[in-house]
């Protein structure tokens, strides 16, 4: 709900008010907006999820606690690169899953079969002109590690258990 339907609906709110061309925020110099939105929606969603008690495990408020970090870290980059936004999150998803499930000692094999997504969503990305090579390398190369490396932190200073 916050990390999908309220940032896709104001998404379609910047297109429909010209504040954005497409929902593929095309150009670099956009996107701040819908970065901040997503930013918004993951406060919301740590604050919610930690106040009405939402968890079903414990990794649901930390894991929105990265998202929002993430947000920042993208939109930073975006100052400077056009960054792939779908490679990160397509890579994201695969490492931390595929981390999450090693760590807890479970089956695996889904998790790593999403990692092939990876450069399906780069080549489309690069396919219909939206993205570089470069900007796609580097949306995946922040996905595989940087997300692994917050997990991994979080594991060692203690703030999450598997």
């Amino acid at each position: 709900l916050f990390l999908m339907v309220f940032p896709l609906l104001a998404l379609l709110w910047m297109v429909r008010s010209g504040r954005v061309e497409t929902v593929d925020v095309r150009r670099r110099e956009r996107r701040g907006g819908p970065i901040v939105v997503a930013l918004v929606a993951g406060v919301l969603a740590v604050v919610a999820s930690y106040a009405l008690e939402w968890p079903t495990t414990p990794l649901t408020t930390p894991l929105f606690g990265l998202f929002v970090v993430n947000s920042v870290l993208l939109g930073l980059i975006t100052l400077r690169l056009k960054i792939s936004l779908h490679a990160a999150a397509v890579a994201s998803f695969g490492s931390m899953s595929l981390v999450i499930a090693l760590a807890a000692g479970a089956p695996f094999l889904w998790q790593a079969a999403s990692l092939v997504a990876v450069p399906l969503v780069g080549w489309s990305r690069i396919r219909t002109g939206v993205h570089t090579v470069t900007e796609i390398v580097a949306g995946a190369i922040f996905g595989l590690l940087v997300p692994v490396a917050e997990l991994a932190l979080l594991l060692e200073v203690g703030w999450l258990a598997l």
